[in-house]
């Protein structure tokens, strides 16, 4: 190959350096100030995660799904995502002191709200419900993980489990464009074993 086209090879790897950087960036600011913020903000922000998420979820199950049910099965995660913003509400936390904040009945309460947003998806997917009822569940149970952990263990855990997601991230993006082509997924969405082995080393 001339060095001119391996030069252009090279440049296109990068092209959408500045992109990623800037948005990594703002994404990185929102999650930090509201993680530090504590309260509504990161509760708020936990929420939007997730509608984000199953709204991601939903054509990965069926691929030609219309924009309404897409729209509905979006916001399935909202009563569970609400019950942390309740949690982190001023007033319920001078209330349901410590340990208090995982009792039978707000446990009871997310286990339900649970099962309504894996049981919505069954009843509004046409296919790939399998799929919806295994992202769904992970993705409630790290809503509900990333919630009470700033609530009950302060921002440090929190503040290290978002660090180790943001190297791991840009460690397999690094990866990805060095290895150059035969790193580049075969279908959207998924990223090669060597990406995934790089976001591995890079977290531990």
């Amino acid at each position: 190959m001339p060095d001119s086209d391996k030069g252009r090879v090279q440049s296109s790897k990068w092209a959408d350096l500045g992109t990623r950087v800037a948005s990594a960036t703002v994404l990185s600011a929102v999650a930090i100030g509201a993680l530090w913020a504590g309260g509504y903000f990161w509760s708020a922000l936990i929420a939007l995660g997730a509608v984000l998420m199953f709204w991601e979820i939903a054509p990965l199950c069926e691929p030609v799904i219309a924009g309404g049910r897409r729209a509905i099965l979006a916001l399935a995660p909202l009563p569970f995502t609400a019950l942390t913003i309740v949690a982190s509400a001023p007033v319920l936390d001078d209330l349901l002191l410590g340990e208090s904040l995982l009792s039978a009945p707000m446990r009871t309460a997310h286990a339900l709200a649970l099962i309504f947003a894996l049981a919505l998806g069954a009843l509004v997917l046409r296919s790939g419900r399998l799929i919806w009822l295994g992202y769904g569940l992970m993705v409630l149970i790290g809503a509900y993980a990333l919630g009470f952990m700033r609530i009950l263990g302060g921002m440090p855990p929190v503040l290290a489990l978002v660090l180790i997601v943001v190297i791991s991230d840009v460690a397999g993006y690094m990866f990805g464009r060095l290895l150059g082509p035969a790193s580049a997924p075969r279908k959207p969405g998924r990223a090669p074993w060597r990406v995934g082995l790089a976001r591995l080393c890079s977290a531990r």
